[in-house]
């Protein structure tokens, strides 16, 4: 909510503007809501809508404050500036006497909250780098679509490839399990996983959401087709607005269950390569 305010003694009547622009767009950016009709009114420019008084928004001795809401643009405007003047009238029905006044608000974008998940495939480790490789991508074989559309994993999101990078190792499945039954699966997205461990977004964002779920704990599991799937050790807050984070790469208690990771060299932990037919078993 912004409140606009204006006093000055001896004046009984007073009106007022206001409009917010983008800084890097120059024109008009979020939402400006009235919040009292009696008092505040909208009306439409060439490149913002504006707030002002209604004519019975404007009367009272010695100042007049306004309230309206402003809903902020999606995440990546930048800054913008909150624009206003005001007008004190002498109520003297001439061309002179009103005063004018004019001032600005700069509201800053708030810093994009991160977070990371981190998971190495041991299969695609090498430990000369202390990195992944990207075979898959480099030889063109890289799937456009996700592919854990079969059983076991039975997958029907519609991700796919949105992203120029060119150090993609390949796909996993994430998935979001309930705090109690950790088996019972609520949420799960296929995401892309770089060389250097992290899980990004089919688009190439560094942050992976959950935009639906509900506030609460849950589990987090990765699934691979070739690699033996984890579950996180415990628990962990999920709010459906913050990047989750959580890394299966600092050790392997990471990992629900005893001996779920392996250790790498480079003393990393990674999933278990050879699980080919998704049993969740590996042979020696």
């Amino acid at each position: 909510t912004i409140t606009a305010r204006i006093e000055e003694l001896g004046i009984n009547k007073f009106g007022f503007q206001a409009t917010v622009f983008g800084d890097a767009s120059n024109m008009g950016e979020g939402t400006i809501q009235v919040t009292d009709a009696n008092t505040t009114r909208i009306f439409t420019g060439a490149m913002a809508n504006y707030i002002t008084h209604t004519v019975t928004g404007n009367f009272n001795p010695g100042s007049y404050s306004w309230n309206f809401d402003w809903v902020a643009p999606e995440a990546g405007t930048d800054s913008v500036t909150v624009y206003a003047s005001f007008v004190s009238a002498n109520e003297g029905n001439g061309n002179k006497g009103d005063d004018v006044y004019t001032t600005i608000l700069k509201i800053g974008e708030a810093p994009a909250q991160s977070g990371e998940v981190r998971a190495f495939l041991a299969g695609y480790y090498n430990a000369a780098t202390s990195n992944m490789g990207n075979q898959l991508q480099s030889a063109g074989l890289l799937p456009s679509t996700q592919p854990y559309n079969y059983p076991p994993f039975n997958y029907t999101g519609t991700e796919t490839l949105q992203t120029q990078q060119t150090d993609i190792t390949d796909w996993v499945l994430l998935e979001v399990r309930e705090d109690q039954a950790p088996q019972n699966i609520v949420q799960r997205q296929a995401v892309l996983l770089t060389q250097d461990g992290q899980l990004i977004s089919a688009n190439g964002s560094p942050n992976v959401l959950f935009p639906t779920l509900p506030n609460g704990n849950y589990y987090l599991a990765i699934r691979h087709k070739s690699h033996l799937g984890v579950i996180s050790s415990s628990s962990i807050s999920i709010d459906p607005q913050t990047p989750i984070s959580y890394d299966y790469t600092t050790a392997v208690t990471q990992a629900l269950g005893d001996n779920q990771l392996k250790l790498l060299s480079g003393n990393v932990a990674g999933l278990f390569v050879g699980d080919f037919d998704n049993n969740g078993l590996v042979n020696n």
